[in-house]
């Protein structure tokens, strides 16, 4: 993370990146969402923040959205979309990467992010 450019970050004070780069979101179940265009570094941070939550112990899953929707729409198929959710509480910290534009993966999306912050109580 000390390699990494903060200036190029121009919606990000340094104080707030030091903040993302100590996890503590990860620990307080708080969510980070990154919009912006291509190229501005969204999966770039992405990446560098879960090889840094990595490196403090944590377990990260990284996603693309194509691959999430895929075996969303697979375990609801097969019913097993709560044994699918399961597996979640070895992984913290989940990235995903892509938008979602198809509306059975959002609802789903919701649905197992819902019943994670629910049962990881």
């Amino acid at each position: 993370m000390d390699e990494l450019d903060v200036s190029r970050y121009e919606h990000i004070d340094e104080a707030f990146f030091k903040e993302l780069v100590s996890c503590d979101f990860v620990i307080k179940k708080q969510n980070i969402v990154m919009i912006g265009n291509p190229g501005t570094g969204k999966t770039h941070l992405s990446i560098a923040l879960g090889m840094e939550a990595c490196i403090q112990g944590m377990n990260v899953m990284f996603y693309t959205a194509a691959n999430l929707s895929n075996e969303l729409i697979e375990a609801q198929d097969n019913h097993r979309l709560f044994d699918w959710r399961n597996r979640y509480p070895k992984y913290p910290l989940m990235f995903i990467y892509y938008h979602l534009n198809i509306y059975i993966t959002i609802l789903l999306l919701f649905q197992i992010a819902f019943l994670h912050f629910y049962f990881s109580k």
